[in-house]
C-alpha cells in the first residue's frame, strides 16, 4: 500500500515549510530512515527521513514552494504498485459531461461580477 509523504511539522508552532531539496527523484528506491528531503522552517533547515521503504512517486510540489504542514507532497509506493493503479482504485470515475447553467451576470470591472437576477431553477 502506498504511503503518503506529507509536509511535517518540525516545531509546535510551524504552519508551513519551504522545500529546499529532494535527495531522491521520482522512480528512485528509498529505504526507511534514509534522508528524503530538506525542509526550511522559520528556525532551521531540517533533513526529513523516509518513513517506509519503496519507490518515490507522484511528487506534487516544486523546490522553493512554501507548503502547508500536513499537505501530501509525494507517495512512496510499495513493491508492485504504480501510480496508475492507485488512481484507478482511489479516484472516482470521470464525469461524462458538465451541466451548463446559464448565469445572468454582467461584468462591471475586470475583477468584479455583479449578479443581476436569481439563478435559474434546475431539475
Amino acid at each position: 500500500m502506498a504511503t503518503e509523504v506529507i509536509m511535517p511539522a518540525l516545531s509546535p508552532a510551524q504552519e508551513t515549510g519551504i522545500l529546499i531539496e529532494w535527495f531522491k527523484e521520482e522512480g528512485d528506491l528509498i529505504e526507511k530512515g534514509e534522508p528524503l528531503m530538506e525542509v526550511e522552517t522559520d528556525k532551521a533547515n531540517v533533513e526529513v527521513e523516509a518513513t517506509t521503504t519503496g519507490i518515490l512517486a507522484n511528487i506534487t510540489v516544486n523546490l522553493g514552494d512554501e507548503i502547508p504542514v500536513g499537505k501530501v507532497i509525494a507517495l512512496i509506493l510499495a513493491d508492485g504498485e504504480s501510480v496508475l493503479n492507485l488512481k484507478k482504485n482511489i479516484l472516482p470515475p470521470k464525469q461524462k459531461s458538465l451541466k451548463k447553467i446559464p448565469l445572468n451576470c454582467k461584468l462591471q470591472s475586470p475583477i468584479r461580477w455583479i449578479h443581476q437576477q436569481s439563478f435559474p431553477q434546475t431539475k
